[in-house]
């Protein structure tokens, strides 16, 4: 939050866009709240950092490698929110265009997008985790997020090599810190459920 500020301070024009994007960012949390408490999960709280959010469950995670279904069900639901937005906003801007419009449906399809790659914590990940688990167990599904996750790091990896953008480059890595982080709470909790 502290960057989106200074960054507001420098560029006073973007103040909008970023309450749009931020806008966007919890309400996309909020429906894996929404989702996560129909099915019985108890949410402590939502994190929000500069690179993003996170809805934090309050079991040690066991409960939902447990319920693969309703994982893939929690997951689902932020990326359905996005979608939501940016159709919302979509028409919003047929009917009235503006630069805010434009902003929440780049924002929404960005997040989509973004959400729905396939590594683990991500929602992509956690959909495709629980589904492997679901269909053919819980080591199975640990070793797929595994191999999904590696490859997608690497092919973002050598996309930002290759472009030349080394904020790409440096977001992946701290996306590829945060999933390997995540991959062994992952395998602990496999490990115990």
């Amino acid at each position: 939050m502290l960057f989106m500020g200074l960054f507001v301070i420098w560029q006073p024009f973007m103040f909008v866009p970023i309450l749009v994007v931020l806008a966007s960012l919890l309400m996309h949390e909020y429906s894996h709240v929404w989702m996560a408490l129909r099915l019985g999960f108890r949410v402590s709280h939502v994190m929000v950092h500069p690179f993003g959010a996170a809805a934090m469950v309050e079991d040690d995670g066991t409960e939902m490698v447990r319920r693969p279904k309703a994982e893939m069900a929690v997951a689902v639901a932020g990326p359905l929110m996005s979608l939501l937005c940016a159709l919302c906003a979509l028409l919003i801007f047929r009917a009235w265009p503006s630069v805010t419009a434009r902003w929440a449906v780049y924002a929404n399809v960005g997040m989509f997008l973004f959400n729905m790659l396939p590594i683990y914590p991500m929602d992509g990940g956690r959909i495709l985790n629980g589904f492997v688990s679901w269909a053919f167990g819980r080591k199975t599904a640990f070793w797929a997020a595994l191999a999904f996750s590696a490859a997608a790091w690497l092919a973002a990896a050598l996309f930002f090599i290759h472009a030349g953008w080394v904020f790409g480059f440096a977001v992946m890595g701290l996306v590829a810190w945060i999933s390997f982080v995540s991959l062994a709470k992952l395998r602990e909790v496999v490990g115990k459920a």
